[in-house]
């Protein structure tokens, strides 16, 4: 049984959106959504975007992955449950770019979940591009 905040990164992608979607209906619990952003504008584009679907419960934050930091805005503390989805899946992307973001993000999340003393899962989906 999940008992706290569960994170969701990619989270206005198509598997995260649907993710957050059944936890919603089926949980109680908050839900965290990064989604990637590449400034303040657009970041509250996508918080607006997004919490006109949820009434309560969910929290927007973003970033980059490609940052040095993506995840700094997170409160993982509480944390219980992570789901990576977050991923470059454009097939023509070249391999540097899909390597700083695929791989290098997420060994950036699970550094930035060595804050979450909480933390009882952690869920990743992988692309089949690097």
């Amino acid at each position: 049984m999940i008992s706290g905040p569960i994170l969701i990164t990619g989270g206005d992608g198509y598997l995260a959106s649907l993710l957050a979607r059944r936890l919603f209906e089926r949980t109680n619990e908050s839900i965290y959504l990064w989604v990637r952003a590449a400034d303040k504008d657009e970041l509250a584009r996508k918080q607006n975007a997004i919490l006109t679907q949820f009434p309560c419960r969910v929290s927007v934050f973003g970033g980059d992955l490609a940052d040095s930091e993506p995840f700094q805005t997170v409160p993982f503390a509480d944390v219980r449950v992570i789901l990576h989805t977050a991923a470059n899946i454009v097939f023509s992307v070249d391999e540097a770019t899909a390597r700083r973001v695929n791989v290098d993000g997420t060994a950036k999340l699970l550094a930035a979940a060595r804050h979450s003393p909480r933390l009882n899962m952690l869920g990743y989906v992988s692309s089949i591009y690097v």
